[in-house]
């Protein structure tokens, strides 16, 4: 298996029409070939890793090129998603520079 929850035991909830849902969000660390895609015809898609969650709602948070091996985050927090990757949330993130140690 090539995914691992993150954020186990989380006390985060959403409602969505008065049923308390609990986002997912997954670590996968992409393999040389794949693409980040939901389908494509050509090529193994990130998500056919996720096939057996059954979980239409889940999406790649950013993209790697099918060359390109690393860390993707897989969630179903569409909000989520969206304030990590849409350019008008960049500054609400955050990145600092290593200290040495």
């Amino acid at each position: 298996m090539l995914y691992t929850e993150i954020f186990p035991g989380t006390t985060l909830k959403r409602s969505n029409k008065g049923v308390t849902t609990m986002p997912h969000y997954y670590m996968f660390h992409k393999p040389f070939g794949c693409v980040t895609a939901r389908r494509d015809d050509r090529y193994p898609t990130v998500m056919d890793y996720f096939e057996e969650l059954q979980n239409d709602r889940l999406s790649p948070v950013g993209r790697l090129d099918r060359e390109t091996t690393g860390l993707l985050l897989i969630t179903d927090d569409g909000i989520f998603n969206q304030k990590l990757t849409h350019p008008s949330y960049l500054s609400l993130i955050h990145i600092s520079e290593p200290h040495e140690t």
